[in-house]
């Protein structure tokens, strides 16, 4: 059997049409090419589909119930082209996306949520992870992309910068020290002090700075997140230095943000598992995630 499309769509129009005369209107047809397509399937088939009293078209009881298997056929079509143009304009397709909690519980949600209103049928799922762990999955090739603050040295997996930033300061409104332009080490001795844990990448770099300088803080509460850490700020009375896209959340607009100094630089890098397959979606994906990198500046806080 060997039939094709247009044979379909021909036996579908002059069902519902009544006759070839009105289907070849509705295709753009002339009478000859659709009676052609008509006998062609009635041969493809093996069995009439019409009966044939003089210039009229009676369809036969096979007809009607070989019409819903053909429009189910039509449909299935249509939903396939749909699907193609989707795929070859990158609107539609699944991303697994990693993160450290930094990057995930600030700018991602919305970020995500900017490219799925160009790209609606794309469909993202956020894993919030600490960076070893997101090394992890990316060498063993269980995410799309990861946004880490360690590199991989993995053959597997592709090691790039996406951007780099300064931590900064995080106080209370009306604090003693909110009138400075930028707070140091020294500024922060003997205040209660909110920490990331002992394994966040912010946490080490933060506690070199201090270290170098040899000043004691008053560690009162380590949390695992940076936005923890300055719900604290707000809830304690206390300060904390934590990266600038948290700080800059938009819950975090009562609390007053200084740069500190020396300079805490954290590198942001985005791994990519070199075997996972070639995406048009995840391309464009990362396209629009540097674009909205590059519009908010936050290379340089």
């Amino acid at each position: 059997m060997s039939m094709n499309p247009r044979q379909l769509q021909a036996f579908s129009a002059v069902m519902r049409a009544g006759g070839i005369s009105r289907a070849s209107r509705v295709l753009h047809l002339s009478q000859p090419a659709v009676s052609k397509l008509i006998a062609g399937l009635e041969g493809d088939v093996g069995f009439p589909l019409f009966r044939r009293d003089k210039k009229r078209l009676s369809p036969t009881a096979e007809a009607h119930i070989f019409l819903a298997e053909v429009d189910a056929i039509l449909n299935g079509m249509e939903r396939l082209r749909r699907v193609s143009a989707d795929l070859k304009n990158t609107r539609r397709g699944h991303l697994t996306i990693g993160t450290i909690a930094t990057f995930g519980l600030t700018l991602l949600p919305e970020i995500i949520a900017s490219f799925q209103k160009t790209s609606p049928e794309t469909s993202v799922h956020l894993h919030v992870q600490t960076s070893p762990k997101l090394l992890d999955l990316a060498h063993t090739q269980q995410l799309d992309i990861a946004i880490s603050m360690l590199a991989s040295d993995s053959p597997a997996v592709q090691t790039e910068t996406l951007m780099q930033c300064r931590a900064v300061c995080v106080l209370p409104s009306g604090h003693r020290l909110a009138g400075k332009d930028v707070i140091v080490p020294r500024d922060l001795e003997g205040e209660a002090f909110i920490s990331l844990g002992e394994t966040d990448r912010v946490r080490q770099l933060v506690d070199r700075a201090f270290e170098q300088e040899n000043i004691a803080r008053k560690m009162v509460t380590s949390t695992q997140f940076g936005m923890a850490a300055c719900e604290f700020v707000r809830c304690s009375n206390a300060v904390t230095v934590v990266a600038p896209m948290t700080a800059r959340a938009s819950v975090n607009r009562d609390l007053v943000i200084k740069p500190f100094r020396p300079e805490v630089v954290l590198d942001i890098k985005l791994l990519r598992p070199r075997m996972k397959p070639p995406s048009s979606v995840r391309e464009s994906f990362l396209s629009h995630l540097r674009d909205c990198l590059e519009r908010w500046n936050l290379s340089h806080p």
